[in-house]
């Protein structure tokens, strides 16, 4: 973020900051948090603190990722587990006239748990000897499908709730 005379030069960190998150950020920022919705849950956290450096950490400790509707993965903290790994193809796999296949979902038996900090490139699955991730993750995922059962995601084209636009 560069925002001279608010936001330090130079300052760097690998604390979880969502794209989602600039929603209530720069609502906050702009004086405007009363028209965030509230009739719903927003999957959004305001971040002015942090990134305005008043709290060194961030206020989101988990981020989740999706294809689509698919759930491939979720970040805690400094792990992440992932559950379904989308393999982009290589090169040109298609006969005249059919259409390129461009990714597959492929679901490794056992989730993929990862420490992102010392393993940047997510090259040793920690899982066999880190179990222990389930918890953390698990309730990441029990809070985010508890949302969706009580206010389920829009669908794609559909209007966003009472009076709201395409």
């Amino acid at each position: 973020i560069r925002w001279p005379g608010k936001v330090a030069a130079g300052r760097v960190s690998n604390e979880i900051v969502s794209v989602l998150d600039f929603y209530r950020t720069f609502a906050t920022i702009a004086g405007a948090t009363e028209r965030v919705p509230s009739d719903r849950p927003i999957d959004s956290i305001d971040q002015t603190a942090f990134l305005l450096g008043k709290q060194d950490h961030s206020s989101r400790e988990s981020a989740m990722y999706f294809h689509g509707d698919e759930l491939l993965a979720v970040k805690w903290r400094h792990f992440k587990v992932h559950f379904v790994v989308r393999e982009t193809s290589r090169g040109d796999v298609r006969m005249p006239g059919q259409q390129m296949l461009t990714s597959q979902s492929i679901k490794p038996t056992y989730p993929l748990m990862f420490d992102v900090a010392n393993d940047p490139k997510e090259l040793w699955n920690i899982a066999p000897s880190n179990t222990w991730l389930g918890d953390p993750v698990g309730r990441v995922l029990g809070a985010y499908y508890q949302s969706v059962r009580v206010h389920p995601n829009i669908a794609a084209g559909a209007a966003d709730g009472p009076g709201g636009a395409k």
